[in-house]
């Protein structure tokens, strides 16, 4: 049997005789090469989309945060009423009986009427009185977040911009 080395010659480079098989092996090594430079070109797109995202959204914080006023926190306000009444009563009432406190979550520092309208409204969707600790994190954006030991309700220009960031990145 012969060696796939010592096929027909099909050209010559120089002295260098070019056989079948040095043009096959030559195939492969382009096609992996490719195949390599295709991967990383995906890559390098991908992180790119992903840092294109990050700061479209890191833009839109900034020029949503200029908007932060008192009818867009009020318009949260009823938004997180809303998914307080749409828990189950269960969910509602371990809530109300929980040892641990409630924190509201604002973007502001509500001071005087705006601070116990948003104590009433949670109180009121919520049915009962539970204990309560407003806390401001700026990150929010705008808007309010119920947090309590096992889970968060976000209704804030924070959540929806990761969400749509979430979305983007699963699209792409």
């Amino acid at each position: 049997m012969t060696s796939p080395l010592d096929s027909t010659v099909l050209f010559q480079i120089g002295p260098v005789a070019i056989t079948q098989a040095i043009v096959t092996t030559w195939a492969i090594i382009l096609a992996k090469a490719k195949a390599a430079a295709d991967t990383v070109a995906k890559a390098a797109r991908k992180e790119n989309a992903t840092r294109a995202a990050d700061l479209s959204a890191e833009i839109a914080a900034r020029l949503l945060g200029r908007f932060n006023t008192a009818e867009v926190q009020a318009a949260f306000l009823a938004q997180l009423v809303e998914a307080i009444v749409g828990m189950s009563d269960s969910d509602r009432t371990a809530l109300i009986a929980s040892a641990d406190d409630i924190q509201i979550i604002t973007a502001t520092d509500p001071e005087g009427a705006e601070r116990a309208e948003i104590e009433q409204a949670v109180k009121d969707a919520l049915g009962g009185t539970p204990g309560f600790r407003l806390v401001t994190d700026p990150d929010l954006i705008a808007g309010l977040e119920l947090r309590h030991a096992h889970f968060v309700l976000h209704k804030s220009w924070r959540a929806d911009l990761e969400n749509i960031l979430k979305e983007v990145e699963n699209a792409g």
